[in-house]
């Protein structure tokens, strides 16, 4: 009986130019090693963009390459573009898809689509893929340009000059800004963040710019914040806990020292190549810590309309992040039903209140459904 390894196995460079085809992406470049094609999981029209899906012909592997980075086998490819598309496909009707393209005969008792071995043989080539996308390494140097000034606003919010001091972090006069360094794992400077102190600004956080017009800005797509600091740790307990933001990491480092297990996305967007870090590391829990993005008790007034949109769109965030993560380990969340202000993090609170948000935790998933 053919299992979905060895399905993807049996593929040849054309079959994999077929099955594009057939979702609607052309081939538009090829070498020995790599195919480009156009950008199929980026936008509905697919040639709208500068071709950007690249498939490495070694295991096929797909990575886009526009914004997030984002990686796919041959089967994923399909169900993130149908459900681009409006269709829901599950892994079976992805079979089903590559089967039908390239004349196999599909049938349940021919072909077996238990799942669990493919997604652990794949594991390792998504993030083998993903050490190969490497990010700029600037001069740190030019960090000795900004001032050792810590601003009483972060003092306040529960960071530790401490905190600030391990995370060098640095003040920029002449823009008014907290500058924010960022490191890969091996601690490397990878970019610069400012933010804006100025109340008029047109953005809180911005990569930095020097006076030659230099940007200091990296894919926050590929990476997380902290992740120098706490990965030991992260890999001892098997547990993460992600948040939007900077500020969030050193909170929990404030509160938490070597045992800090909080890493921050840049936002509040996930991406698969920053999953496959996290289940490199070995995870057994993610637990999802993003902004409180609605008003208090708003999640349960029907009569308050636009507040409880604002909890479906939060509901919306967390269940996208859950879903990736799905199967492969637990899942949770931390919810507060009664935030002290619209848009706060967990960490924004006592250390005491955290603790006790963090013991009480809602389960979404278990490991393995």
């Amino acid at each position: 009986m053919m299992n979905a390894q060895t399905l993807k196995q049996k593929l040849t460079d054309r079959d994999i130019v077929k099955i594009v085809n057939r979702l609607g992406g052309e081939l538009r470049s090829e070498n020995d090693n790599e195919m480009i094609f156009d950008s199929i999981t980026y936008d509905i029209v697919a040639d709208s963009h500068k071709p950007k899906l690249y498939c490495y012909k070694s295991n096929f592997t797909f990575i886009e390459f526009h914004m997030s980075m984002d990686t796919f086998d041959i089967f994923e490819l399909i169900k993130e573009r149908m459900r681009l598309l409006g269709n829901k496909y599950n892994f079976t009707d992805c079979i089903k898809f590559v089967c039908d393209t390239i004349g196999i005969d599909y049938r349940a008792d021919t072909i077996n689509i238990s799942t669990p071995n493919f997604i652990n043989a794949n594991l390792k080539r998504f993030t083998q893929v993903n050490q190969t996308v490497e990010l700029e390494i600037y001069d740190d140097t030019i960090l000795n340009k900004f001032d050792n000034w810590y601003h009483q606003s972060w003092i306040d919010d529960h960071i530790s000059i401490e905190t600030m001091q391990k995370y060098n972090i640095k003040y920029y006069d002449y823009g008014n800004q907290i500058i924010i360094p960022c490191y890969n794992e091996k601690n490397e400077l990878i970019g610069i963040r400012a933010r804006n102190l100025d109340p008029n600004a047109n953005a809180k956080y911005i990569p930095y710019r020097d006076f030659n017009g230099k940007w200091y800005k990296f894919n926050v797509g590929s990476t997380f914040f902290g992740l120098n600091h706490n990965i030991e740790a992260i890999k001892k307990s098997k547990r993460v806990i992600i948040c939007e933001s900077e500020k969030a990491v050193m909170q929990g480092d404030t509160y938490f020292g070597k045992h800090n297990i909080i890493l921050g996305m840049y936002g509040s967007a996930m991406t698969k190549t920053k999953r496959n870090i996290l289940l490199e590391l070995g995870i057994e829990e993610i637990i999802i810590a993003i902004d409180f993005d609605y008003e208090k008790e708003s999640y349960h007034d029907e009569s308050l309309y636009e507040e409880l949109t604002d909890w479906e769109r939060y509901e919306n965030k967390v269940y996208k992040i859950a879903d990736m993560f799905k199967g492969w380990c637990k899942v949770s969340v931390i919810i507060d039903y009664h935030p002290e202000h619209k848009k706060d993090c967990v960490t924004d609170y006592s250390k005491e209140k955290f603790i006790k948000l963090y013991n009480n935790r809602y389960e979404i998933y278990s490991k393995g459904e």
